[in-house]
């Protein structure tokens, strides 16, 4: 997105040198995220814009202390959004040096939706996917689940692939230990 901006040069995350902003995008927040903010962090006083998806609230702190700047959401983000943001950081005057870190989680609260650890389970599955994901857990094959469900071996497939595509989940087991994680089963 930003390689078309005559302003901005584009370095990948092994370019040598001191850099002006630091972009990160990540699928989530999670462990690699804040070590990999905290790592940027360390090297460098460069603003960082994380680009990023469902993020929890518990993340919060971390975040703030890893000096995040903006951060986006990569499910709405478009090219001048982001160049936008980035020339934004670039003429900030060390804004976040003057917050202490309530201020800098309040500024990160105010730019992206951060989820409750407790809400999650309800927001994030649908009935159908719980129940799907609980018969999948006790073993049962997509035939057996949609005789359970009183429905068609189709419309099983078809719930499974929605949520794996919406909660950026490789495979069924990966989605029946989300659904353990998050206490939806």
């Amino acid at each position: 997105m930003l390689a078309d901006e005559r302003i901005i040069a584009v370095t990948t995350a092994n370019g040598v040198g001191e850099y002006d902003v630091a972009v990160v995008v990540a699928r989530s927040v999670d462990d690699d995220t804040i070590t990999r903010l905290a790592r940027i962090t360390s090297r460098s006083t460069a603003p960082i814009l994380l680009v990023t998806g469902p993020a929890r609230a518990s993340t919060l702190r971390d975040l703030a202390a890893a000096r995040i700047h903006s951060i986006l959401s990569r499910d709405s983000l478009v090219g001048t959004t982001l160049a936008d943001t980035v020339v934004n950081a670039l003429k900030a005057d060390d804004v976040l040096e003057r917050y202490d870190l309530a201020q800098r989680v309040e500024r990160l609260q105010a730019q992206h939706p951060f989820t409750d650890e407790n809400q999650e389970s309800h927001d994030v599955l649908a009935a159908q996917e719980v129940a799907v994901l609980s018969l999948l857990a006790e073993g049962m094959a997509t035939k057996e689940v949609a005789a359970r469900l009183s429905c068609s071996a189709t419309s099983v497939n078809n719930t499974i692939q929605r949520m794996l595509s919406r909660l950026d989940l490789m495979n069924r087991v990966q989605a029946v230990a989300y659904a353990v994680r998050i206490g939806a089963i």
